[in-house]
């Protein structure tokens, strides 16, 4: 009975986790690009120096993602319930 619950309740709270933490992502990375160009506008940054900058960070972000998706359950009926809920609401 503990078994089923946590099989079903582990899966939906790293989904919602998930989903809260990209939302927030997706938040900040809207800034960060409004930010740049911002800067590019005004003449702070060359448009050459922010794409050496996303160049050496794609890399690392790659690495994460695919990290993620070999551990995620994403198959998952439950899991993916608490990322649409975290998307959602967190």
């Amino acid at each position: 009975m503990i078994g089923t619950i946590l099989s079903i309740a582990g899966p939906f709270l790293i989904g919602f986790l998930l989903g809260a933490a990209v939302k927030r992502a997706l938040r900040a990375a809207l800034v960060i690009i409004a930010l740049a160009i911002a800067l590019v506008a005004l003449g702070y940054v060359k448009p050459a120096q922010l794409a050496s900058a996303v160049q050496q960070l794609y890399p690392a972000l790659k690495q994460l993602v695919a990290a993620l998706r070999e551990t995620l359950p994403y198959s998952s009926a439950a899991f993916l319930a608490g990322l649409a809920l975290g998307l959602w609401r967190g």
